[in-house]
């Protein structure tokens, strides 16, 4: 049973959304609560999309930046073991996920909904955190009371990727066609658009041009390989709306319906 179909292409109707941590705050600096806001509103449009749709579901992947970027983690602290600097970010993602989770069970309670979310990670936490289980998260997003999981912890193996290869994996599981990834920036670019004006911004790239032409600054490497030989589609986009447009323009709606082609997408050729 499906949910999106684009062109002909069936999708699978589980969406695996990835956020990066700095949607939920600056680099390093926490949370920030106008960020969160947005984060849950979004989350729950979505939802109410996906709602009644046989077997479908939200499974959504986060970053932990806002709170632990291992970049600047080692610049500050380069004698701690680079292990332990990752295994810090994985933990990081707990901490989001959970805020989040709560969050928007929040939400979902104002608005009068019995649905609820959850959390798992690729690392439990025993009293906190239950570990991840395909099964079980098959039937969560399959449940009434269920649809939405947080997938926590990255790929569960510090030093190992990132969480957007984490993102692709649970898609793998799951069976989605289709990971989105909402960041800060609108979308893939031929270079650093902050340093050159005459920058490309690319509606399409090639999991094989991007591979070749190393685009990976604003998305793992290890992750558009592994899409490239699941046949999975990547869609990088700006998760949060502009000044100029309106606060809740539901840009993760218009990414996973297709119904406006925004940021770019990486087709697994």
């Amino acid at each position: 049973i499906w949910f999106f179909e684009r062109q002909g292409v069936q999708m699978s109707n589980v969406v695996v959304l990835k956020l990066s941590g700095e949607t939920l705050g600056s680099s390093g600096q926490g949370f920030e609560s106008g960020k969160i806001e947005q984060v849950v509103r979004e989350i729950f449009v979505l939802h109410e999309a996906c709602r009644g749709k046989n077997d479908g579901g939200i499974v959504i992947v986060v970053g932990g930046g806002n709170i632990a970027r291992f970049s600047d983690l080692k610049a500050k602290l380069p004698d701690i073991h680079p292990i332990i600097l990752h295994q810090i970010g994985m933990l990081a993602t707990v901490m989001n996920t959970m805020a989040i989770s709560s969050l928007l069970n929040h939400y979902l309670v104002l608005k009068g909904r019995r649905d609820r979310s959850i959390v798992v990670s690729t690392v439990p936490i025993a009293g906190m955190v239950d570990g991840w289980d395909v099964t079980e998260a098959k039937e969560w997003l399959r449940s009434k009371d269920g649809g939405i999981l947080f997938v926590a912890g990255g790929t569960g193996f510090p030093g190992i990727a990132t969480t957007d290869t984490a993102a692709v994996m649970v898609a793998v599981q799951l069976g989605a066609k289709l990971v989105l990834k909402g960041t800060k920036v609108d979308g893939i670019y031929s270079s650093d658009p902050s340093t050159n004006p005459s920058v490309k911004m690319f509606e399409n790239i090639t999991a094989t041009q991007f591979l070749t032409n190393k685009f990976d600054g604003i998305l793992d490497p290890v992750a558009v390989a592994m899409a490239r030989k699941e046949k999975i589609e990547i869609r990088v986009f700006r998760f949060t709306p502009l000044p100029e447009e309106p606060r809740y323009c539901s840009r993760v709606i218009k990414a996973v319906t297709f119904e406006e082609e925004i940021g770019t997408l990486v087709i697994p050729e």
